[in-house]
């Protein structure tokens, strides 16, 4: 609908004397393509990035020196839209004072009595207050909750733990990361001392918004997991009643459930011996984390968290990163199967054996009921499927090249959680291993 937005503040020049000024007030407008600008402030988000100013309904206010940065998001059903502006508050204190503390008396009234060299110093004065607004941000450089967002970044790369939650940049969630951010690398010093612990991962996921639970998985005579909690018949937060936790499932090492529907095995514990392989009823190095919304934050309406079913692919790999930087070297992530009906049924095809791309096209031209076409938007999932592959493993494919996939019938992910039944995503394709 708009090629941009525009937020504008009151002063033409981003400079604001905090003695003079208390709050500014700001518009934001749509630009058309034509340049014609369209008042839609009470359509867009507007928010402070740093901690020296404040939003009120319709205007900023400012609360201490430094440069502070003011983004507006807007958003349509084409596009996500932002701006941004970087103002800087300073205080005229050498301005207000120069006369009094910097010069003699006899000098104060020759300064006094020459308008044009008046005005020039005080011009002069004003601009290295500013300037000292700006040392101001230094001031702050090593404060996690304090330093701008502007050099938040650095300030994680200078530490070795990058901010790499792109998805969130020119969003209305870009704020709401970056607290986040500011949030681990407060807690990345002790994250580092207990690494590789269930506390680590705790810690980690519930500053995000999440608690997290590991199951684990010890193999059975054959060599299958069998899926094994813990804290079976324990009395913790998580199990208060001391129930059986543990469903004795069976699944492959890529995660596959062995039996549908699933059945519960025997025990493998109670057949353990020194004397056994190692993969022969011994507790693996499978575990398998799985996510969900901390239950103190599910109703809350001051803090709204995403749904681990709703996360975009690029926020899964963003937990993906999460979780392979909390694991110890020898331990391996298990892969949930989520099933996904919704695409086979709605097709009215089970893709459990080998295809191509191609050979899937040619169903779209089909005249046959039971073969296709079979919704409407079929070529369209089938091209950006196509497309994903193209980018994703960096090889460069053509429309009648047949290349050994198969779909699983099946979603793995490590969050063990089930995801939109309507969302098809590349990962369900995977290179059929020969």
């Amino acid at each position: 609908m708009y090629s941009r937005i525009e937020l504008v503040l009151e002063n033409e020049y981003p400079y604001f004397n905090i003695k003079e000024v208390s709050e500014i007030s700001y518009t934001v407008f749509g630009v058309m393509n034509d340049g014609t600008k369209i008042d839609i402030t009470d359509l867009c988000t507007v928010e402070v990035f740093d901690y020296n100013a404040q939003k009120l309904s319709n205007s900023i206010r400012l609360i201490e020196t430094g440069t502070c940065l003011i983004k507006a998001f807007y958003s349509d059903s084409t596009r996500d839209y932002a701006d941004s502006k970087e103002i800087v508050i300073y205080e005229s204190f050498l301005r207000d004072n120069y006369l009094t503390h910097m010069v003699s008396n006899f000098e104060k009234e020759k300064i006094e009595s020459n308008i044009f060299l008046k005005t020039l110093l005080d011009t002069c004065m004003e601009y290295f207050d500013i300037l000292y607004a700006f040392n101001e941000d230094l001031r702050v450089m090593r404060d996690f909750t304090k330093v701008k967002s502007k050099f938040l970044s650095e300030l994680g790369k200078s530490m070795g733990f990058e901010f790499f939650d792109q998805e969130s940049i020119n969003t209305t969630l870009e704020k709401q990361s970056q607290n986040i951010y500011r949030e681990l690398l407060s807690n990345l010093i002790e994250l580092v001392y207990i690494r590789g612990t269930k506390t680590a991962y705790k810690l980690f996921f519930s500053v995000l918004g999440y608690d997290i639970k590991l199951e684990e998985f010890w193999f059975d005579s054959d060599g299958n997991l069998i899926e094994i909690n813990p804290d079976d018949f324990l009395i913790t937060p998580e199990n208060p009643t001391g129930q059986r936790l543990s469903t004795f499932y069976r699944y492959d090492i890529f995660g596959s459930a062995i039996d549908e529907p699933p059945v519960e095995r025997p025990d493998p514990r109670r057949f353990a011996n020194p004397n056994n392989d190692y993969d022969r009823n011994s507790k693996s190095n499978y575990v398998r984390p799985i996510i969900s919304v901390r239950k103190d934050l599910e109703n809350s309406s001051i803090i709204s968290i995403t749904d681990p079913g709703a996360f975009s692919a690029e926020k899964r790999r963003i937990i993906n990163k999460f979780l392979e930087y909390l694991k110890p070297k020898h331990i391996q992530y298990l892969q949930e199967l989520i099933k996904l009906p919704a695409f086979s049924e709605a097709i009215g095809v089970e893709f459990l054996n080998e295809f191509s791309f191609s050979e899937l096209a040619d169903r779209l031209d089909s005249d046959d009921p039971d073969v296709g076409p079979w919704i409407d938007n079929i070529a369209e999932i089938i091209d950006n499927l196509f497309e994903e592959f193209i980018s994703t493993l960096g090889i460069n494919l053509n429309d009648t090249l047949d290349i050994p996939y198969y779909w699983d019938g099946f979603i793995k992910w490590d969050s063990g959680l089930r995801w939109d039944e309507k969302e098809i995503i590349f990962e369900n394709f995977v290179i059929r291993k020969e």
